[in-house]
């Protein structure tokens, strides 16, 4: 195993079919490692199934087992998921179905079962004021619970894949709104300092999250820092626009959340929904668990959509 950096993984995989499944399965994996698990989650069995390693993921398996002898080959799956790599890739690209991954992460999102935080106007700021006495850097799993409670899921998207309140949905456009764990929720006392300051939200402690950390820990020791794939994929891959002009809609969605209120959203989806209805309704459509959402007229579905829902 020997370190790479992001020219020499871009020069040994020039292969358009290799680039395009690794930045689709680096996605759900960005999207899945950058989530918000709860102290008892467990991911659903059919992540076996559907999780495919390569030899250097599978020889972590027996380790995994020795170190945590109550986990399941699911959980185990979805750590390796969710480290992804080292110096090599931990997931048989080919084998791995992404399309079923993709349909359990819907269904973790949309449940709550996986969490993100709504990054987007001053929600999250003001409820931190008003909950937590001490200016901190990270809250852990039990903090960041009450503080996003009844709050709704944080929007984000990486290449055509779109996370947020109605799950995980497809999107006509490919972008780069990054998933994070991560939120500016403070000002300091220091007069001189005019930022803001970012609080890490912690995950709760469960098998997947320790297998996690073990892993990483444990490669660390053993091949030192990880290879730059994901800078590689941050740089080349995500989806992001590599121009800018008058005219780039990159920074779009942050004047939507930032700018617009919610009845100015729902304007904003019934002009869409009545300007393409065939595109609008079949996506709304496909949220699985809300597909009433794409019933009635624009201006009735707009009306049962919420800002975060809208946006």
């Amino acid at each position: 195993m020997t370190w790479k950096n992001t020219l020499q993984l871009a020069e040994e995989n020039r292969d358009p079919i290799f680039q395009r499944e690794f930045a689709g399965l680096f996605a759900l994996h960005r999207f899945a490692n950058t989530s918000i698990l709860a102290s008892d989650y467990s991911p659903r069995v059919d992540f076996a199934d559907i999780i495919s390693l390569t030899s250097s993921g599978e020889q972590w398996v027996p380790r995994i087992r020795a170190a945590f002898p109550n986990i399941s080959l699911a959980e185990i799956k979805v750590a390796l998921f969710l480290k992804f790599f080292h110096h090599d890739l931990l997931i048989d690209l080919e084998q791995t179905k992404s399309d079923e991954i993709k349909r359990e992460l819907h269904l973790e999102i949309a449940r709550g079962r996986m969490r993100y935080p709504w990054i987007y106007d001053r929600l999250l700021y003001d409820r931190f004021f008003d909950m937590f006495r001490t200016r901190t850097r990270e809250l852990s799993y039990q903090e960041t619970d009450r503080l996003l409670e009844n709050t709704p899921q944080g929007v984000f998207q990486l290449r055509d894949s779109v996370v947020g309140p109605l799950g995980m949905l497809d999107s006509y456009c490919s972008r780069s709104l990054r998933p994070v764990r991560e939120a500016m929720l403070w000002h300091c006392s220091d007069p001189s300092c005019y930022s803001l300051h970012s609080v890490e939200f912690l995950s709760g402690e469960n098998n997947v999250t320790q297998a996690t950390a073990f892993l990483g820990s444990e490669l660390r020791k053993i091949a030192g820092p990880p290879s730059e794939w994901d800078v590689w994929f941050f740089t080349r891959l995500d989806g992001s626009a590599d121009y800018y002009d008058d005219m780039q809609l990159e920074q779009l969605p942050w004047l939507l959340a930032n700018g617009f209120s919610e009845t100015e959203m729902r304007s904003i989806v019934r002009r869409l929904i009545e300007r393409y209805p065939e595109e609008m309704r079949s996506k709304l459509a496909a949220a699985k668990g809300f597909k009433d959402l794409s019933v009635g007229s624009a201006e009735s579905v707009s009306a049962r959509l919420g800002k975060p829902e809208c946006f």
